[in-house]
């Protein structure tokens, strides 16, 4: 009872306006400056976009009610007309481009689980506004999509030049990570030019920015930004397989994501010239055999006659150091030099040839491959030395044909003219492209059509 009265007393005694135990600083946060002020620029400019398939309401089961309730946008309402339902399939990342609606994002984000592309695409921005989006053109090759929504006077972010990127300078990833709504994370670039991870499948033209800014599902598509809110890159995939960030994320450079958006607002697609060359790495000890300083360009593996570069003077075996007067790195580096430019369109290279090193300059007209005649057009591959071949297709065989050996070729005796190779160890052979892939060092079985029979050949290669 005396503890009771003891308390009331404190309680009516103590002045409501005594100074609180732990003071508060007061001194106003300067946002004018740092890292706020550049983020506060750059979230406007960041949307979310949410794929879906359409469901006719009389088709949907009671599972896809349920999934479709649980998937939805977080401010999309219930709609009770008989229009068809959106089955929203997850939540990307994109970033608005121009004032009047351009966005950019990942080409997955806009396709669906199944590979189809996504039926309606919805886009939220950070004000909670809703938009219907028109897909003006995707590239798998590159993973990136350009989509359209109609708008007036948006936020939109400015391109860098991703060539003046050094690794260690500092970046933001800006996204919707596992749907949570709008995030920030920062870190650096930890290296550039990332290449050989197929990330958007075989053929795909990578140079990726990778940074250690932590992104995670849902920040596809989002902006890679630096310390003065320029976009530098498209987030795109993380490594590994735990489905969140372990440090290692990859962005498409602003440089190729300018390229592409530029022609998919032109034409809705990408329309990449064709060389008809295949290339190889040159490894330390092919450097090494060629008396080289440094492991640096290409070697050409294959060439198809009748194409740009074969007119060009470009043969087998070349090492191609530069295109458009640019150093080529590797093989992915020479492939993403050439798809930057269109059919019509003059490439220039410097080639180095045979052991005496003589440096030539010659100049290729790009081509669309579709304007090849590849039925009637030679060509001779790396791993078969002094055989000149052709694609052919019979009516009891597609393949390529064997037009001539040379006699100090190693195929010399049991490769003829006229033989029609159609599969090489177990894989079936229709391009000169597919022949390459197909032989290896050693030992190769190699399937061929010949005077109305078919029989087994093995051919011994040297690596």
């Amino acid at each position: 009872m005396n503890q009771c009265i003891l308390l009331s007393y404190l309680l009516f005694t103590t002045p409501l306006w005594a100074e609180p135990a732990f003071p508060i600083d007061t001194t106003p946060v300067d946002h004018t400056s740092g890292d706020s002020a550049i983020l506060a620029e750059v979230t406007p400019a960041i949307v979310s976009i949410f794929p879906a398939r359409l469901l006719e309401k009389d088709t949907e089961s009671q599972d896809e009610l349920m999934d479709r309730f649980f998937r939805r946008p977080p401010s999309d309402e219930e709609d009770s007309s008989d229009e068809p339902q959106e089955d929203f399939q997850g939540v990307g990342s994109g970033v608005i481009l121009s004032a009047d609606g351009l966005i950019v994002t990942n080409s997955h984000v806009v396709h669906l689980s199944t590979g189809k592309l996504a039926d309606s695409i919805t886009v939220e921005t950070t004000d909670r506004r809703l938009y219907h989006a028109k897909i003006l053109g995707f590239d798998r090759l590159t993973d990136l999509a350009l989509l359209k929504i109609e708008a007036t006077n948006l936020p939109s972010l400015s391109f860098l030049d991703s060539d003046q990127l050094l690794v260690g300078d500092k970046v933001f990833a800006v996204g919707n990570p596992f749907k949570i709504g709008l995030t920030a994370t920062q870190g650096m670039v930890s290296a550039l030019n990332r290449s050989g991870l197929k990330l958007a499948g075989e053929g795909s033209y990578e140079a990726f920015i990778q940074t250690d800014a932590p992104i995670n599902p849902g920040n596809s598509g989002g902006a890679l930004v630096d310390t003065r809110g320029r976009l530098v890159g498209i987030n795109t995939a993380i490594y590994g397989g735990t489905g969140g960030n372990v440090g290692i994320g990859f962005a498409v450079p602003s440089n190729l994501v300018r390229h592409i958006c530029t022609q998919l607002l032109a034409d809705g697609k990408v329309n990449r010239g064709w060389l008809g060359i295949k290339v190889r790495e040159l490894t330390s000890d092919k450097a090494t055999e060629m008396d080289l300083k440094k492991i640096s360009g290409v070697l050409v593996d294959a060439t198809l006659a009748g194409a740009p570069a074969s007119k060009a003077g470009i043969r087998l075996d070349d090492l191609i150091l530069s295109v458009d007067g640019k150093d080529v790195r590797d093989r992915a580096a020479f492939r993403l030099a050439v798809s930057l430019h269109q059919p019509g369109e003059e490439l220039s290279f410097k080639v180095m040839r045979g052991t005496e090193k003589a440096i030539l300059e010659l100049t290729a007209i790009l081509t669309d491959q579709e304007t090849i005649d590849s039925e009637n057009a030679e060509f001779q591959v790396s791993s078969l030395s002094g055989v000149k071949l052709k694609t052919v297709k019979t009516d009891n065989y597609e393949g390529l044909e064997v037009i001539s050996v040379s006699p100090n070729s190693s195929s010399s005796g049991k490769l003829l003219p006229g033989m029609i190779i159609i599969e090489i160890n177990n894989h079936l052979i229709t391009t000169f492209t597919s022949a390459e892939t197909a032989l290896r060092p050693g030992v190769n079985q190699i399937k061929i059509y010949h005077q109305e029979r078919t029989k087994t050949l093995v051919l011994r290669l040297k690596s």
